[in-house]
């Protein structure tokens, strides 16, 4: 039996709802793919990392866009336990990009940890 469901935004012609897992992968993907201010009678709703993106690659901006992370999660899905000792931001300076590794964890979903993986990066 499925703790959460969602309507599938990803694509609408899909009738079924998404179940646990996957309707958080898709709120995280929204959260992500959003900018702040784009979302219509939200602005506050989204991620946003121009100011760090421009700045110097090193632990001050890794640790800058790590917290941006945490807190966007923190403020927009609920459903999500970060675990923040596994979640890492690695920079890497010659691609001119930081990889993200999201661990978390779903409330009310057994005690398994799941993964979500994305990168940013700015023009070379």
């Amino acid at each position: 039996m499925s703790v959460y469901s969602d309507l599938n935004s990803i694509d609408p012609t899909v009738k079924s709802r998404l179940k646990d897992l996957e309707a958080v992968y898709q709120s995280l993907y929204n959260i992500f793919s959003v900018r702040l201010g784009e979302r219509l009678f939200l602005p506050d709703f989204g991620f946003s990392l121009e100011d760090e993106l421009f700045e110097l690659m090193d632990d001050t901006s890794t640790l800058a866009i790590f917290s941006k992370v945490v807190e966007a999660v923190d403020r927009w899905e609920s459903r999500v336990l970060v675990d923040q000792q596994n979640t890492k931001i690695t920079p890497y300076p010659d691609l001119n990009m930081f990889e993200v590794l999201l661990v978390f964890a779903i409330r009310g979903v057994d005690g398994s940890k799941f993964e979500f993986r994305g990168s940013v990066s700015r023009a070379a």
